[in-house]
């Protein structure tokens, strides 16, 4: 009966789904037994063990048993291990088994071999070296994705963080792993995004899950951006989890606005300059308007781009020519399209509009599309015309006013110069010679005279500049000379205002100018000096070389001054600047005919003044070179 269970025993061991084998001395000893059904596991036979007791080992593939082998002597120690290793069947190739091991002891607790249990796991070790291959493949393209991902626990805690979120938030992840992911957020998401969680989890009611938005999300310097948020759920075993995809948009948001910015000032600065745009696509005659070409052709908005008009459909039809020759200009000569034409509006207004526009070509020099831009140019056109009407009423009204002095200070000139004459042979007879009291009646009737005369003088000179009838002969005049001369003739006006002069000249200076009409000048500019200065002090006259091109004459006085805001109206004819209230005499007109003067013998003149403290009168005129003397 012993034996009948022996043989049982043995049939089902050698006909299990396991090897099983026994090794009487240590594992790596070789076995002294193995069951039959090692040949349906491997295809060897039970005799290529038995013959070869080192047979088991050596169809164990090397790298396994050198990996095995290290830990076998552990064995004695806990009586049992499993390993997992190839070996290799008859056909050549390798299957992956289980080993099962366990020692054997007697019943004093001696060592008695072992016996071990080889089962098949080649299917298994393929699906976890599947699992394993697939893993890393996710792994790889959680690592390398663009974009950010965040995995959060249903508390809100981070347990995992790709490359590309940590540059995003400027984090690493053993920074961000187990904390809340809010430290990700700025206020007022941060506070409520536990909340979010919360109330999904509840109710199942998705205010993040599933759905891609724009929020906030705040950087490790504290920097908030804008970034696209989309939240899936993810159930496992171990719990739920959540997993965020983040994308920074903050430069295609600013992109953005800075484009519609862009759009609004544009639109803002073509409704101002009355301006808009226009696309021609040559070759399949499109044309595309801007917003703004609308109200320039007095047509309401339609909202399409593309249009079907054409410049024939307003233009006036004299027009038409001029703008077809710029246009064919534009097309076949590389012009730019420059064209200025009438247009008829739709409630029959006349306008003006200018078009400005150039052709884009492809490689071959093909015009392939026309960009420019319509401008209602009509107010400019009326501004044109109201200005060359009064530019002609003005030059009319100039030219007879100059005629009108002309003539006057000649017609004036005749009977003044018989008031003179006169007065003069009263004051000069002896026949009948004159009281003290009349002589001093004649002498002022002589003194008006006199002003009256300069006056005539001055105006008949003004009215031949204005009427370009001035005649100047240019030479190479000394400078010196002429300082002395018009010093010689301010003598007595310097010495009834009790002023002096300082002069500062260098030697052999001369000039291209009028010689009578630089004396001019100059007179007028010492007689102001002498006048308006305080008695006692002195005007100082300088004069200084300028790059060897020009001479500048400085003429300072040291009164009053001449306040800010009389100053523009200096140079301006018959504006005396309040000194007819001081009782110093002059016709308003002086410095208007000095400043004409100077510019016609190709100078300039300006002036400094410092109220309380005096004016300086500058001239700049050419210095003659040698062999320069022209009329």
């Amino acid at each position: 009966m012993e034996k009948q269970n022996d043989r049982n025993i043995r049939s089902v061991m050698e006909r299990g789904p396991a090897v099983m084998y026994h090794c009487a001395q240590y594992w790596d000893y070789g076995v002294d037994y193995i069951t039959p059904n090692i040949t349906q596991l491997l295809g060897w036979d039970v005799a290529e063990f038995s013959d070869n007791p080192m047979f088991r080992l050596e169809i164990i593939h090397p790298d396994d048993l050198q990996r095995v082998l290290p830990k076998i002597p552990e064995l004695f120690e806990t009586g049992q291990q499993k390993h997992e290793y190839r070996m290799r069947k008859k056909d050549g190739t390798y299957l992956w088994v289980l080993d099962d091991m366990r020692a054997l002891t007697t019943e004093a607790g001696d060592y008695d071999g072992l016996v071990g249990y080889l089962t098949d796991v080649t299917e298994l070790k393929v699906a976890e070296q599947s699992l394993r291959k697939s893993e890393l493949r996710h792994r790889a393209i959680f690592e390398t994705v663009l974009e950010g991902i965040i995995t959060i626990d249903s508390g809100g805690i981070v347990k995992d963080m790709n490359p590309a979120a940590e540059k995003m938030f400027g984090y690493s992840k053993e920074m961000v792993v187990g904390q809340n992911v809010s430290m990700l957020m700025p206020e007022p998401y941060a506070s409520h995004h536990d909340g979010y969680l919360a109330r999904y989890l509840e109710t199942g009611e998705a205010h993040i899950m599933g759905v891609g938005r724009t929020v906030m999300g705040k950087r490790a310097d504290g920097q908030t951006f804008e970034m696209n948020l989309s939240v899936s759920l993810l159930k496992l075993p171990e719990g739920t989890f959540f997993v965020g995809a983040v994308r920074d948009v903050s430069q295609r948001i600013r992109a953005e606005r800075a484009l519609r910015l862009s759009k609004e000032r544009l639109k803002m600065s073509q409704q101002f300059a009355k301006m808009g745009t226009w696309d021609w696509h040559i070759d399949d005659d499109r044309l595309f308007w801007s917003e703004q070409m609308f109200g320039l052709y007095g047509l309401e908005n339609d909202g399409r781009e593309e249009r079907k008009e054409r410049c024939q459909d307003w233009t006036f039809e004299e027009d038409m020519p001029l703008f077809e020759e710029a246009l064919r200009k534009c097309l076949r000569e590389g012009e730019d399209l420059k064209c200025e034409y009438r247009v008829r509006m739709p409630s029959g207004e006349i306008r003006w509009v200018r078009e400005q526009g150039n052709v884009v070509r492809d490689n071959t020099g093909h015009a392939t599309r026309m960009l420019g831009v319509t401008q209602d140019i009509s107010a400019e056109k009326h501004y044109a015309e109201e200005l060359k009407a009064a530019r002609i009423a003005a030059d009319t009204a100039n030219k007879a006013k100059s005629e009108f002095l002309s003539r006057m200070s000649h017609e004036l000139r005749t009977p003044l110069n018989a008031i003179l004459g006169f007065a003069q042979l009263l004051g000069m007879s002896t026949k009948h010679p004159l009281g003290d009291r009349q002589k001093r009646q004649v002498n002022q009737i002589v003194g008006a005279g006199h002003h009256l005369m300069d006056l005539i003088n001055e105006i008949l000179d003004l009215a031949r500049i204005e009427a370009g009838r001035l005649h100047l002969t240019l030479e190479a005049v000394d400078v010196q000379g002429v300082l002395d001369d018009c010093l010689e003739l301010s003598e007595n006006t310097a010495e009834e205002y009790d002023v002096s002069f300082h002069v500062d000249c260098p030697v052999d200076l001369t000039v291209n100018v009028d010689r009578t009409r630089c004396k001019q000048v100059l007179l007028n500019l010492f007689s102001n000096a002498i006048k308006y200065n305080r008695p006692g002090n002195f005007v100082d006259v300088r004069v200084f070389e300028i790059d060897g091109e020009l001479a500048e004459f400085r003429i300072s006085d040291h009164g009053n001054g001449i306040p800010i805001e009389k100053q523009r109206h200096l140079f301006k004819p018959f504006e005396r600047l309040g000194a007819e209230t001081t009782g110093v005499e002059g016709t308003g007109i002086g410095l208007t005919l000095t400043k004409q003067l100077v510019e016609a013998m190709g100078g300039t003149i300006g002036f400094d003044s410092v109220v309380g403290e005096g004016t300086t009168f500058w001239v700049q005129l050419p210095i003659a070179r040698q062999g320069k003397n022209h009329e």
